[in-house]
């Protein structure tokens, strides 16, 4: 029986779309190699792992970089968490969820900036716990954040169901027990799939 439900934060509570962001700092011939060099780097992996400063990460972007960027790679870098807009699909289901008993838990691949945007982000209001990447020096879909993540919340994996954008993340913890969705904007696909689990009652409450 679940009684839990995990969520991913990136394009499943909130709308990230890099790209977008860096086009409001420097024009349009600049985005490709900004969005490479900071996005795709592995610096910003070691971010998420919480492995590396933002200080010493930017050091490494400057040296990729010409002078003239350098203050791009200050205003994106530091900027890029402000406009992280709410998914209200997600906003509402994390509501219903919550109404009808469940436990709710974050599960995210992020760096510690996390906690300068979390309070914008109003269905962390509805959980009941939070892991972030970076505070665990882990980072999905390695199996040791999930089976800290069960530790921590005292969870049992088949009781619980993820909800991740990112079929590896979804794949590593079905390993482990604990199934899962890979969301894509995919509403309807995800109502029906809990549905189908009896996690949301659907149409059969009304018969």
């Amino acid at each position: 029986m679940i009684r839990n439900i995990i969520f991913d934060m990136g394009n499943v509570l909130i709308r990230y779309e890099p790209r977008e962001y860096i086009g409001q700092f420097t024009e349009e011939e600049n985005v490709d190699i900004l969005y490479r060099t900071i996005f795709q780097s592995i610096q910003w992996l070691q971010l998420d792992r919480g492995s590396i400063g933002e200080e010493e990460a930017k050091k490494v972007f400057y040296g990729k970089l010409p002078d003239y960027l350098h203050q791009a790679v200050d205003d994106v870098f530091n900027n890029w968490h402000e406009n992280l807009p709410e998914k209200d699909e997600m906003f509402y289901l994390a509501k219903e969820l919550k109404e009808e008993g469940y436990n709710l838990y974050l599960l995210s691949n992020t760096s510690k900036r996390f906690y300068k945007y979390c309070h914008k982000i109003n269905a962390l209001n509805f959980f009941d716990g939070i892991m972030i990447s970076a505070d665990e020096l882990l980072l999905k879909p390695d199996l040791a954040i999930y089976e800290r993540l069960f530790e921590r919340f005292d969870l049992v994996p088949e009781e619980c169901f993820f909800i991740d954008d990112n079929l590896f993340n979804i794949e590593a913890a079905s390993f482990l027990g604990m199934e899962g969705f890979v969301y894509d904007d995919n509403m309807d696909q995800l109502r029906k799939e809990l549905t189908k689990r009896n996690i949301l009652c659907g149409e059969r409450c009304y018969d």
